[in-house]
């Protein structure tokens, strides 16, 4: 009796974790949903030319007091996109009443598949509003004759600094001697007319410089040159004896004489 009322217990037991895992499982499944509801998602493309970039600024003019951090705004690109590097920081600068960030795209020489435009994907918190979002490209191969839209931080002349930057994310080998908010940085200079470093634009260029394999057959070495055997030590004359057919000679080596030579030798005795 006392064994049916155990195994009554543990069914019963079973029975309650049974329900209670389902309920679980859906909570969990419900915070994710709830998480995603509180971002927004949208897609944007960016097509520097090679050996030059492309700036974007991301704004939210409707943001509800919420802050731009990490985690607040991503992005990323859809697909590989051989050597480029993409990073993105938002925008610290005192007196800027619009939430900011800008998202930076260099596109460096490479012997790899290189897409002409990049498909980036992004989103941010629903708090931050729907983003403004603008454009521009190609500071250095096709530079504009006035600033662009996007030039529109409260810098009053100055140049943007890494200091006023905060990076969100990076993607990509980093350009030589650039750190990612000192990308932004220049890359913002440059798009903008305003003082920039000329390093920056030497290392778009010379950041994936890959040499390039030899074609055709290559050429055959150059022959080594045979050097010429020693020559024997020549004889000394000397005058056999009848019973020599040989005369020593200083060298260790010896002059043998023809049996002409060794007649003549003996007639003269």
């Amino acid at each position: 009796m006392r064994s049916l009322l155990t195994s009554l217990i543990v069914v019963a037991l079973c029975a309650g974790l049974l329900e209670v895992l389902p309920a679980s499982a859906s909570l969990t499944s419900a915070s994710a949903r709830a998480a995603g509801a509180h971002r927004r998602s949208w897609k944007m493309s960016l097509a520097p030319a090679v050996d030059d970039i492309a700036l974007a600024q991301v704004g939210f003019p409707h943001a509800r007091g919420a802050r731009l951090r990490r985690g607040s705004l991503s992005v990323g690109a859809g697909a590989p996109f051989a050597d480029d590097y993409l990073t993105a920081g938002a925008v610290l600068v005192r007196g800027s009443r619009v939430k900011r960030a800008l998202v930076l795209l260099a596109n460096r020489a490479t012997d790899l598949a290189d897409p002409v435009r990049v498909s980036l994907r992004a989103s941010a918190v629903r708090a931050l509003g729907a983003p403004k979002i603008l454009q521009a490209s190609d500071p250095f191969t096709r530079a504009s004759v006035k600033p662009p839209a996007l030039c529109d931080l409260p810098l009053h002349g100055t140049a943007l600094a890494p200091a006023q930057l905060l990076v969100l994310g990076s993607r990509g080998t980093p350009l030589k001697g650039f750190g990612a908010a000192a990308a932004l940085a220049e890359a913002y200079d440059a798009v903008c007319h305003l003082p920039c470093s000329s390093a920056f634009k030497t290392a778009l260029a010379s950041a994936s410089t890959v040499p390039s394999p030899p074609t055709g057959n290559p050429p055959a070495p150059a022959p080594s040159p045979i050097e010429p055997l020693p020559s024997p030590p020549g004889c000394q004359p000397c005058v056999p004896s009848s019973k020599l057919f040989a005369c020593p000679l200083a060298q260790p080596s010896v002059c043998v004489f023809s049996p002409r030579t060794r007649a003549g030798a003996a007639g003269a005795h």
